[in-house]
C-alpha cells in the first residue's frame, strides 16, 4: 500500500508536532504518522470515542476534547485524564482508553499505522519508538500528577496546576503559542476533573481572574502571568516560560529523579 504524499496534513499535524517535541523524527517516521489521517469518525459529546466492539483499532484524536471517565453508582463522575488533538487512544497498555467519552464533538482517525510501527520496533523507526516511549512516560506522569493534585493540593492549586499542564500539552501539539489555548470545558466538566463542586470551581476561577493570572472569554483561556500561575500551581513553569531550550521539558518526577524517591512534577511541598 502506498504512503500519502510527504506533506503535513491538518489531520496529523498535532500528532507530528507532539512526537517531534520529544525528539527529531526521520522522514520514514513522518510517513507513518501521515498515514494515520484516514478513516475519520465523529463522536457527539457524552458518547464513546472508540467503538466498543471487539477488534476496534487505535484512534488518533484529530479535533475536540475527550476524557477517561469513572462514573459512580449514584451518577457522580471523576474525569481521570483529558485527551487533546494529537493524542492516540487504544495504542497503549491502558485499557481505559477504550471507554473514553467525548467532552466536545470529537473527530478521530485510524492510528493503526503508528500502532504497527510501535509494535514492530524496526530499526528504521527507532527515533519514532523513542519519541513514543517518552510521550507514554509523560502520560504516566500526568496520571501520577493528577493523583497528587486531587489528594494533596488546595482547590486553587489544583486548578492552576491543571491549567499549566494543559497549556504545556497544547504547546507540544502546536495548538498554542504558549499563552492562549482553546477552552471548551464547561464548569461542570472542570468540576469533574478537579473533584470540586461547580460552585467551588466558579469561585476559584474568579479568584484566578482577580489575581490577574488568567482571562477566560469566548471559548479561550489566556494566561496573563505564567510565572504567577506556576507559583500558584505548586509546579514548574512550562519549558517556554522557564528558560529551557525549545522542545526540552524540565521534568521533575519519577522519570529523572533518583529511584528511591517519586516526587510531584513541581516543588516539594512541606
Amino acid at each position: 500500500m502506498s504512503m500519502p504524499a510527504a506533506s503535513t496534513t491538518p489531520r496529523t499535524a498535532c500528532l507530528e508536532a507532539r512526537l517531534q517535541s520529544y525528539g527529531a523524527l526521520r522522514s520514514a517516521d513522518l510517513e507513518v504518522l501521515r498515514a494515520c489521517g484516514e478513516g475519520l469518525k465523529s463522536a457527539a459529546p457524552g458518547t464513546p470515542v472508540m467503538a466498543v466492539e471487539a477488534g476496534d483499532h487505535p484512534r488518533l484524536v484529530v479535533s475536540g476534547w475527550a476524557a477517561n471517565v469513572y462514573r459512580l453508582p449514584d451518577g457522580r463522575r471523576q474525569i481521570l485524564q483529558i485527551f487533546l488533538p494529537g493524542d492516540v487512544l487504544g495504542a497503549s497498555q491502558l485499557r481505559s482508553d477504550r471507554g473514553a467519552l467525548a467532552l466536545t464533538v470529537v473527530t478521530t482517525s485510524d492510528a493503526r499505522p503508528l500502532a504497527a510501527a510501535i509494535r514492530a520496533r524496526a530499526p528504521e523507526h527507532a527515533a519514532l519508538c523513542a519519541a513514543w516511549d517518552r510521550a507514554q512516560a509523560d502520560r504516566e506522569q500526568q496520571l501520577l500528577d493528577h493523583i497528587v493534585r486531587l489528594g494533596r493540593l488546595s482547590a486553587v492549586e489544583r486548578t492552576a496546576n491543571l491549567l499549566i499542564e494543559l497549556l504545556d500539552r497544547h504547546r507540544r501539539a502546536r495548538l498554542s503559542e504558549g499563552r492562549r489555548m482553546a477552552w471548551p470545558l464547561t464548569q461542570d466538566a472542570l468540576a469533574d476533573v478537579l473533584g470540586l463542586s461547580v460552585v467551588h470551581v466558579n469561585r476559584v476561577l474568579q479568584q484566578l481572574r482577580h489575581k490577574g493570572l488568567i482571562v477566560l472569554r469566548a471559548g479561550q483561556l489566556v494566561v496573563c502571568d505564567a510565572a504567577g500561575l506556576a507559583a500558584t500551581a505548586a509546579r514548574d513553569a512550562p519549558a517556554a516560560e522557564s528558560g529551557n531550550a525549545p522542545g526540552e521539558r524540565r521534568i521533575t518526577g519519577m522519570f529523572v529523579d533518583p529511584p528511591s524517591e517519586t516526587r510531584f512534577a513541581g516543588p516539594a511541598r512541606g
